[in-house]
């Protein structure tokens, strides 16, 4: 089912749900129940974080350089260049009952919560089978987990140091119950384009990869879709700000790392860990 949806709302797929939707921005268009969900989940988060969210970013995202998918497989199609576009306020996101409609001159990125959307589903799936007593679902690097392992603890999380790769948390669920965390980074999706270094998280407040002191940022939350987005959404606004942002949308328990390898530990579900070969 996981295929089936990358090929409903990937941007690197000209034949994607999405990208047909890109290429008609303007018209009123008819979308399936599922990317009507997605796109509502997306708008609402959008609306909900003051903007920092924004899945209008891909004309952006393309101009300074993120083109092409992390995957070999993905063919380069010029008619998924949206780079002469511009980017827009989420709230111009029109939905109905059963069709939406974007600004003429714009197009749609739903990479930063389309994997949390994925995983979120899938563990609904294995949530309905009552035999499972517990499982953990990796969408790209993002668990979702509940219940218990083979040796009858519980399914923890571990956090790696983006430059070590050295486990340096723990995050364990409340009352075996399922729960979702998801890392963001600029350590990844990044490169050079004329000269000037780009990463893929993109501040919406400027147009421009934000120029954040946090590296990777790690939350804690019950969907993964959400704590997709409040990982991203931290880097942009920098640690001086992430206290607060937890604290307004009630999130508990976080892993955030500096640029300056400095690290801070949120909540009581966070367990560090200590290794003789991290200082």
């Amino acid at each position: 089912r996981g295929e089936k949806r990358e090929k409903r709302c990937s941007r690197f797929l000209s034949t994607s749900e999405l990208s047909r939707f890109n290429q008609k921005a303007g018209v009123r268009q008819g979308i399936s129940p599922e990317l009507r969900d997605i796109l509502t989940k997306a708008r609402d988060i959008g609306v909900k974080t003051d903007g920092l969210y924004n899945p209008f970013v891909l004309p952006v995202l393309q101009r300074v350089g993120y083109l092409h998918s992390i995957v070999n497989d993905y063919a380069d199609d010029p008619t998924n260049d949206y780079s002469d576009r511009h980017m827009t306020p989420v709230e111009d996101l029109e939905i109905g009952n059963n069709w939406a409609r974007i600004p003429y001159g714009t197009a749609l990125d739903l990479g930063g919560c389309g994997k949390g959307y994925i995983g979120d589903l899938l563990a609904d799936i294995v949530d309905e089978n009552e035999v499972v007593e517990g499982y953990w679902l990796s969408i790209g690097g993002d668990v979702v987990a509940r219940g218990i392992h083979e040796t009858g603890q519980p399914i923890a999380i571990g956090i790696q140091d983006e430059a070590s790769e050295k486990t340096i948390a723990r995050i364990y669920p409340r009352e075996l119950q399922r729960y979702a965390v998801a890392t963001s980074t600029v350590m990844r999706r990044k490169g050079l384009k004329d000269g000037v270094a780009w990463h893929h998280i993109i501040d919406p407040r400027t147009g421009r990869p934000a120029e954040s002191d946090v590296q990777t940022m790690t939350i804690c939350e019950d969907s993964l879709f959400m704590a997709d987005v409040h990982a991203t959404n931290c880097i942009i606004i920098g640690a001086e700000h992430v206290t607060a942002y937890l604290q307004k949308h009630a999130i508990a328990d976080a892993v955030l790392q500096a640029q300056d390898s400095t690290q801070q530990f949120f909540g009581d579900r966070v367990e560090r860990y200590v290794d003789k070969a991290i200082k």
